[in-house]
């Protein structure tokens, strides 16, 4: 199911930016994949002279994928509604508050477990600290740089759902930690399931999702 959108203009950047082939740029290449074929990339470079706003296609190069794609990823510039397959930021930019917008399309309407991942990162800062994935549907945070990103979806455009982010401190109060491991899951017969945790945490709500990532459950 592998698709036309799989953007090989990335090994293509010089004819973007020589900027982007600086080895002391700090560079991030995020995959998706799927267990049926997907193969997606996107891009981000940290330049000392592109913004975090649209600064046309010698920085920021718009994703090019025909009509008929299954799945895509790509960035988002808030002042945009272009798909970016490689965006250029500014270099100051980058510390631990930073939020890389991730967007993801789907038009597959089986069964599908994709895959998030770090295809290959270069830099200092990129280098010396974790990259996380923030889930705002499912509420979660993951530690990119120690395990790839399983999910599944509903067929449609999310916009909101993933962000890049360098800090655990992104997570709300309210939010589970999924690197930590605290939640266990036990059948205690036929007909039930215990959820429980550690470290003197309380859950408010469990929702349980099929393979498209459609609700079935929510329990309070």
């Amino acid at each position: 199911m592998a698709d036309e959108s799989s953007n090989s203009q990335f090994f293509k950047v010089s004819n973007t930016k020589n900027a982007i082939s600086d080895e002391n740029t700090n560079k991030l290449w995020v995959n998706l994949t799927s267990d049926n074929g997907v193969f997606n990339q996107s891009l981000i470079a940290y330049l000392g002279i592109a913004t975090d706003n649209y600064d046309g296609d010698a920085f920021d190069a718009p994703k090019k994928f025909s009509t008929d794609y299954s799945s895509i990823l790509y960035t988002i510039i808030p002042d945009s509604d272009k798909k970016f397959a490689i965006q250029g930021k500014a270099e100051s930019s980058l510390n631990q508050d930073e939020i890389i917008s991730l967007g993801f399309n789907t038009k597959i309407n089986v069964p599908t477990v994709y895959t998030l991942s770090i295809a290959q990162l270069e830099g200092d800062f990129l280098s010396n600290n974790k990259v996380y994935l923030k889930d705002n549907l499912l509420n979660t945070l993951h530690d990119l740089s120690a395990s790839d990103y399983n999910f599944t979806s509903e067929v449609g455009e999310f916009k909101d759902r993933f962000e890049i982010v360098f800090t655990n401190q992104a997570l709300s109060t309210d939010t589970f930690d999924s690197s930590l491991n605290t939640l266990q899951i036990t059948q205690v017969n036929d007909t039930q399931v215990q959820f429980s945790t550690s470290n003197s945490l309380t859950i408010k709500q469990v929702r349980i999702y099929d393979l498209l990532g459609r609700a079935l459950y929510q329990l309070e």
